[in-house]
């Protein structure tokens, strides 16, 4: 899917917006082939949305069991901030999201490394946890499960709790 606001400019030296939706049909078809290049038995739609990315990425996992999303490869962390929705879809996501970094030039290397996931306790956590260890396992990876949490108020105000 690719989102956007299409919104043409009263302004001379903007760029007609039906160039840009040309544009964005050309990547997307581009998309397509090469995955459907490399996994021809799975079935692939695409669609150019005119809508914002965050909310458009939200109504399309309305009835998905999992949401992958690329990042720009700016690392673990940059990559969700700079120049991504990212951090705002995963927040909002009612299903488990998958952040993967921009491939290795070869693509036919073995894949290994680390694969990161976020707990958020044991009873929504099931299906993700799952899903990072069968990756972790098909890639000869490691697993690091990262829980963050605050304490409650009470902890906060009593100085004699810590």
């Amino acid at each position: 899917m690719h989102a956007w606001l299409w919104q043409p400019l009263a302004h001379p030296y903007a760029p007609d917006w039906r160039t840009e939706a040309d544009r964005a049909e050309k990547v997307l078809s581009s998309a397509e082939t090469a995955v459907t290049g490399q996994c021809p038995d799975l079935p692939v739609s695409a669609s150019v949305v005119s809508d914002g990315a965050v909310p458009a990425l939200l109504r399309l996992v309305e009835e998905a069991g999992i949401l992958v999303i690329g990042t720009r490869g700016h690392g673990a962390l940059l990559g969700f901030l700079l120049g991504s929705y990212g951090q705002q879809v995963i927040a909002a996501a009612p299903c488990p999201v998958v952040s993967v970094r921009h491939a290795a030039p070869d693509a036919s290397a073995p894949r290994t490394g680390e694969i990161v996931v976020g707990q958020g306790g044991v009873d929504e956590s099931g299906a993700v946890l799952g899903f990072a260890f069968e990756a972790a396992a098909a890639r000869g990876a490691s697993v690091r499960v990262v829980r963050a949490w605050s304490l409650p108020p009470v902890y906060a105000y009593s100085p004699g709790s810590m």
